[in-house]
């Protein structure tokens, strides 16, 4: 749908639900948002529906320190798009001194008796399936194959799927955790491998998976090939191979070495 269609959409629905009229802040990348004097828009693509619901569920039903959707339902926009509703409330980035918290949340999350049932990593690889060539998601698809392998028979948990620092702020003083598109079911080394995209967490997120390190790291490796794919669908190699680096530091050189050829030489 194109940016100013979308748009009067996006205002023909607040209007209808009487709710004030937006602007748009954001149209590249996965979602397009809007935002108003009091409320913040989130749209979705097509092929993202599923992720909408879950991040509405997530953001109404997890007890933990987060931010309320306005609306408590996805809204069906045309074209199988859809939107969600937010109040716009400020919030700063979370820094180091924020990290206790950041992981208290995370613990609180993954012992909540309460879960949209799917499973986190198959609805992570499904996300990716158009944004990476074919023989890139094949191997990818492998990938997460051998993680469940690894983790048949562990405990699985709630989990946010995305928890980088970037998905928690702090909200009137407390941190809060962010955007669910990506929750689901897994172990929980899946949301401590996310924490080490950030240079002030890598440490703590390994410290939480010691007894469970080969799992981190292999979470860890699949999802620095998918970045690194994603680059190279967009034209910059130089960035995917700057990616590429997330499995070379944990992973045997032959395995980094097998991972480079199928992602660089094909």
């Amino acid at each position: 749908m194109e940016n100013t269609a979308l748009n009067q959409e996006v205002n023909l629905a607040l209007y209808e639900l009487g709710l004030e009229q937006v602007s748009p802040i954001q149209t590249e990348g996965i979602n397009a948002a809007f935002s108003g004097a009091e409320i913040f828009i989130k749209t979705y693509q097509p092929n993202f529906r599923t992720r909408a619901f879950r991040d509405v569920w997530g953001g109404n039903w997890y007890n933990v320190p987060t931010i309320r959707p306005l609306v408590q339902n996805v809204i069906e926009l045309s074209e199988g798009w859809s939107m969600s509703i937010w109040p716009l409330v400020s919030i700063t980035p979370v820094q180091k001194c924020n990290l206790d918290e950041m992981v208290e949340i995370l613990h609180k999350l993954h012992d909540q008796e309460i879960s949209p049932g799917n499973r986190a990593s198959t609805d992570w690889i499904e996300s990716h399936k158009n944004e990476i060539p074919d023989r890139h998601f094949d191997h990818l698809h492998e990938m997460v194959e051998k993680y469940h392998q690894m983790t048949s028979g562990m405990l699985l948990h709630p989990v946010h799927g995305d928890s980088h620092a970037k998905n928690f702020g702090v909200h009137n003083g407390r941190v809060v955790l962010l955007d669910w598109e990506l929750t689901g079911l897994e172990v929980s080394e899946w949301d401590w491998a996310s924490l080490t995209q950030d240079d002030f967490s890598a440490t703590r997120a390994r410290e939480l998976s010691l007894q469970n390190r080969p799992v981190l790291d292999w979470i860890v490796a699949t999802r620095a090939f998918m970045t690194g794919s994603v680059h190279l669908l967009y034209g910059e190699p130089e960035i995917a191979r700057q990616k590429s680096q997330g499995y070379h530091k944990i992973l045997p050189t032959k395995a980094a070495q097998e991972l480079d050829r199928i992602l660089f030489d094909g």
